[in-house]
């Protein structure tokens, strides 16, 4: 018989790596047709007009110019 507990066991031990969500393009920038404006997990940016948005919720450039974020 031991005389010592036996350890427990956790469920939270694990590490996954980051999203690499955000902004990828600035205000100012110069982007091409297609290029990716903003990573996020879900909707949490509006698509302004010049933009769309993919099936994954990343924001792309429709056409070629100057990148401009409004509030």
């Amino acid at each position: 018989m031991s005389h010592v507990k036996a350890g427990g066991s956790s469920d939270n031990t694990h590490k996954s790596a980051g999203r690499r969500n955000g902004v990828k393009r600035f205000g100012g920038q110069k982007v091409n047709q297609g290029e990716v404006l903003v990573r996020q997990t879900g909707s949490t940016k509006v698509a302004g007009p010049g933009t769309y948005i993919s099936r994954n919720y990343t924001i792309h450039a429709a056409k070629s110019g100057t990148v401009v974020f409004k509030h």
